[in-house]
């Protein structure tokens, strides 16, 4: 097993690029899960075997707490932090 992060700026393809390997890696019948952890995107290309916007969801904290979208991203950050471990079972 193998596990592959993909990290970078905010608009730098991240999302496009883990779509299109995981389609390589289906190509190659490899089996296949990916974990989205970003609380703030609207879509994604793929169905994640794990989603962190069914604990945290940037758009509701932006809204309810009156953050705008960077200090959404770090509250988001906090929230995911406290309820750790129930985010990683």
């Amino acid at each position: 097993m193998s596990i592959i992060y993909m990290l970078g700026m905010a608009g730098s393809g991240k999302t496009t690029l883990t779509k299109s390997f995981m389609d390589w890696l289906i190509s190659k019948e490899e089996i296949v899960k990916a974990v989205n952890l970003d609380p703030g995107v609207l879509r994604l290309p793929y169905e994640p075997a794990f989603d962190v916007r069914e604990f945290v969801n940037l758009i509701d904290i932006m809204r309810n707490e009156g953050f705008g979208p960077n200090g959404g991203l770090l509250r988001a950050n906090e929230i995911m932090l406290e309820r750790v471990d129930e985010i990683s079972r």
